[in-house]
């Protein structure tokens, strides 16, 4: 498996200082790509005749396009993100457009994948399988592959974990500072890519000094990790077995 869309590590996105909102219509369906990126053809607009199955939904690799892979609409980013620090705003307008770095340096780390997952994954099998099922069908994750589709893809251990208030429900975790001194994360700088919430204080702050009358509401993004598009070229990072 191979995934597309960024892990937990990238929570929200933020501009100036500002936390980014996700209004409705920043988000859309998955846009199929081009066939020319692929090797199976795309699903007709009209359902199979009788007594003929229908053609094979069309995979993702790792040179599928961004906009396959992620809902965020590059036109109304670019529209709401207009009065920004043209830095923060290329930043983000470029990763939706091209998909997001993770950060990674080749020369602060050697990899080394690991062989097996976390005891959780072999403990909970049917939760891992209903999960990865539903990452695909999202078109977050690529495969199954037979054999590693690049020759330095690495892969990380997985696992999951029961979501918090919310019975029933599980969050598969892709561990990217495993195996210690070889991961993923051993290569990532923490400064420039450190993340800083918006905090209590914060909002308290901005309704002071707004002063009565203010209103204020909180966004709650599904999915909101696996919205953002890792880039083609950082994709090899994020494997899983």
């Amino acid at each position: 498996m191979l995934a597309q869309a960024h892990s937990n590590a990238i929570a929200q996105v933020h501009a100036c200082g500002q936390e980014l909102a996700f209004p409705s219509r920043l988000l859309a369906g998955p846009v199929l790509p081009s066939s020319a990126s692929l090797s199976l053809q795309q699903l007709p607009n009209n359902p199979p005749a009788a007594g003929l199955a229908a053609p094979a939904r069309p995979t993702l690799g790792l040179i599928t396009p961004v906009a396959a892979v992620t809902p965020l609409v590059l036109e109304e980013f670019t529209r709401e993100l207009a009065t920004y620090p043209l830095s923060k705003r290329r930043y983000v307008l470029d990763g939706i457009r091209l998909g997001f770095r993770v950060g990674w340096e080749p020369d602060r780390v050697s990899l080394r994948s690991r062989t097996s997952n976390m005891r959780s994954a072999s403990d909970h099998p049917d939760v891992v399988d209903a999960y990865l099922s539903s990452e695909l069908a999202a078109r977050r994750v690529a495969g199954p592959f037979t054999s590693p589709p690049v020759p330095l893809l690495h892969v990380s251990p997985f696992g999951v974990i029961p979501k918090n208030h919310q019975p029933g429900k599980w969050r598969l975790i892709l561990d990217l500072s495993s195996p210690a001194g070889h991961s993923v994360n051993d290569g990532i700088p923490k400064d420039p890519y450190s993340l800083h919430y918006v905090k209590v204080d914060d909002a308290i702050r901005a309704l002071v000094d707004l002063g009565p009358g203010a209103l204020m509401a909180k966004f709650d993004v599904k999915a909101a990790y696996r919205n953002i598009p890792i880039h083609p070229d950082d994709r090899y990072l994020l494997g899983m077995k």
